[in-house]
């Protein structure tokens, strides 16, 4: 990856943290991402492609790094904010990306079973943790290729039934967490209660959201339709086979990413530790990816299809 590429993404994370703190979905979201999208790049075949489509570009984050490999960008999601699909709507998409003054991308509202564009439009196809939303996979998978160009890129990123194991952990992690914040707001609230304020509730309707409807398993995070299933299902084996169904493609590469287990774990109350712990191994963790022994840790498998001439 050459040092001016480099610079330019780095730029753009630097004026997401002083010019766009509105829009960060998460705290860290903006170091993180910005970490995984490196990873991902020094992964691609090429370090620059001429025509691009993003399949679920969420607020476009993804996309503003994009724009910096290719001459346009067709940043494609649902265009109303859709919870369920983890899609925060389009407005906000443009909105964000005429903060970083982006010219080059292209907000469109567009399904991935159903692409408005024509056959070999594309010279890349990326989509960062959407395919496992989409509810007709095999369709989304012959749409793609039929819009990648012969010798263009299908370039995604899926979890692993690894990422499946830790977010059990997650969660109890998290109930731990949220029953501490209950109790102080419960403590808080008979205080102002006593002091003549009308306590509110401490705990809320919360408790029939779709957080605890699964328990003792989390919830599903994709279309499939509870957590053993995803557990099952996101197997690296089986995504490429998926991905790689259609005769016309061949797979350039897959490799399952972010092997550090304290890198998910610490997420939950150090959020800004783990980012770090990333940053500080990432390429190290590239590196050992290659080899049998460290795929299994993953929490995200990248892979790169090449459509044939």
């Amino acid at each position: 990856m050459s040092e001016t590429i480099y610079g330019k993404f780095e730029e753009i994370r630097a004026f997401c943290h002083t010019h766009c703190s509105e829009s960060e979905l998460w705290p860290t979201y903006y170091d993180r991402r910005f970490q995984e999208f490196l990873t991902y790049f020094e992964f691609f075949p090429r370090e620059r492609y001429p025509k691009v489509l993003e399949l679920g570009c969420g607020i476009g984050y993804n996309s503003a790094f994009l724009s910096k490999i290719s001459d346009q960008v067709v940043a494609t999601d649902l265009e109303e904010e859709n919870p369920s699909s983890h899609s925060p709507g389009l407005r906000k998409t443009r909105k964000f990306l005429a903060k970083l003054n982006i010219t080059n991308v292209n907000v469109m509202n567009a399904s991935a079973i159903d692409l408005p564009f024509a056959d070999n439009s594309f010279d890349m196809v990326f989509s960062s943790f959407v395919l496992e939303h989409v509810p007709n996979l095999n369709k989304a998978i012959l749409e793609i290729n039929r819009v990648l160009k012969p010798g263009g890129h299908n370039i995604c990123i899926v979890p692993t039934s690894t990422d499946a194991v830790y977010s059990f952990f997650f969660y109890y992690m998290y109930l731990v967490k949220r029953t501490f914040v209950k109790i102080g707001e419960l403590v808080y609230s008979k205080s102002a209660s006593a002091g003549g304020i009308e306590a509110s509730k401490a705990v809320s309707s919360e408790s029939k959201s779709t957080f605890f409807t699964y328990f003792p398993f989390p919830p599903p995070h994709g279309v499939l339709p509870n957590y053993l299933s995803e557990l099952r299902y996101w197997r690296a084996e089986n995504w490429r086979k998926k991905i790689t169904a259609a005769y016309s493609i061949r797979l350039v590469l897959q490799r399952n990413l972010q092997l550090n287990p304290l890198l998910p774990l610490s997420g939950v109350f150090f959020p800004g530790f783990g980012t770090k712990l990333y940053a500080a191994s990432r390429k190290a963790e590239n590196r050992l990816s290659q080899y049998s022994l460290f795929k299994i840790l993953g929490i995200s498998s990248l892979l790169i299809t090449e459509k044939c001439k």
